[in-house]
């Protein structure tokens, strides 16, 4: 069954993204997440599946983007 070492290593990415955001209850800037080897792409599915959401937060130099688990990413978080 080829498809399914695929469909366990997104599984383990998307518990491990959703770990990191745990762990930073004000949330990580997208772009750190992205440096940290997070990809856009798997930052866009935990939005659809509304376990996370982009808060804006005026910093100081500029507005950032920071990514925050919502409560539906714990429950799934935990729930394993």
């Amino acid at each position: 069954m080829l498809g399914m070492p695929v469909h366990h290593d997104r599984d383990v990415e998307y518990r491990h993204a959703l770990a990191r955001l745990a762990a930073s209850p004000t949330g990580i800037p997208e772009d750190v997440l992205i440096a940290q080897g997070i990809s856009a792409e798997l930052i866009i599915d935990l939005m659809r599946g509304a376990h996370v959401e982009r808060v804006i937060v005026n910093g100081r130099a500029a507005m950032r983007d920071f990514i925050r688990i919502t409560d539906a990413g714990w429950r799934l978080l935990v729930s394993q």
